[in-house]
């Protein structure tokens, strides 16, 4: 609930987004990184992490495709 505070999204939106990681929007990542003070790509899950929420994924973790902003 803090997460979608903070990101200015709707509680729903980043239930899923943690629930089914890669299903989440370019926006929804954006939004979730800034408010989290960590990168996009840190957010994306890669075939390794797919069953991870999206909030505990590696901030190392190399996405599986380049995200660009909207």
């Amino acid at each position: 609930m803090e997460l979608a505070v903070r990101a200015g999204l709707g509680m729903v939106t980043v239930c899923n987004a943690e629930k089914f990681p890669g299903s989440a929007t370019e926006r929804t990542i954006f939004r979730c990184a800034a408010a989290l003070g960590v990168t996009p790509a840190s957010l994306v899950p890669t075939r390794a992490t797919t069953t991870e929420p999206i909030a505990s994924a590696s901030p190392t973790a190399t996405p599986a495709l380049p995200i660009e902003p909207e």
